[in-house]
């Protein structure tokens, strides 16, 4: 297990707290021939308004490099955003899950797709403001961890993706996972420079200003 050290941690932490301080909320919404699929058209700056935010991965005490992304990702965000509620959505792995801390509200068993209709409920029915998605293709379940789009089409806020892993040549599943979290998501963050360079990121897929 790797850990992420506390300068990039509190680097990655400022620069989505920009994100969020420079939009947050959508000006409006409308609803897609999908159920539950919302498209946002337009974006205004209203900061007082983030009140909650949720982040969707894995979390410790699983033992794998994006649980202590998400871990140290949302401890510095809370921190650098005080005034608003961070609280965590985990992907267990194994039966039973973990012993998490409180900061974990809702659990999601990975390879159960109505768990994460499930944690769809649970954030829109707690009023969540905006949802930071931490998305590597191995933690979620179905193929090419496809369940996650469920759960994403369900929610009545926007979505901010950080992609981890960019793949040069996707296979079909993977291709279509990448391009459902570019329709659902509000903004897409990505690790380095050049992720923005592979995959399907620079095709007509990914708006320029996401």
């Amino acid at each position: 297990m790797w850990t992420l050290p506390r300068a990039l941690s509190d680097y990655r932490a400022d620069y989505l707290v920009s994100v969020f301080l420079r939009w947050f909320r959508p000006q409006h919404a409308y609803r897609s021939g999908r159920k539950g699929h919302l498209e946002w058209k337009g974006l205004m700056k209203e900061t007082s308004k983030i009140h909650k935010i949720a982040f969707v991965g894995d979390h410790l005490p699983r033992k794998c490099g994006i649980a202590t992304f998400t871990s140290d990702l949302l401890a510095a965000v809370a921190t650098a955003h005080p005034q608003s509620q961070c609280m965590a959505v985990s992907v267990n792995d194994i039966p039973g899950g973990y012993r998490y801390p409180e900061v974990v509200r809702f659990e999601i068993e990975e390879q159960d797709l109505s768990s994460y209709l499930r944690a769809a409920d649970f954030l829109n029915i707690n009023n969540v403001d905006i949802v930071c998605l931490q998305h590597e293709f191995g933690i979620f379940g179905g193929p090419a961890g496809g369940h996650i789009l469920a759960l994403l089409r369900e929610l009545r806020m926007p979505v901010v993706t950080t992609l981890h892993t960019v793949l040069r040549e996707p296979n079909s599943d993977q291709r279509r996972v990448m391009e459902g979290l570019i329709s659902v998501s509000a903004r897409l963050v990505v690790m380095v420079e050049r992720g923005r360079q592979i995959g399907p990121i620079p095709t007509s897929l990914t708006p320029a200003a996401k």
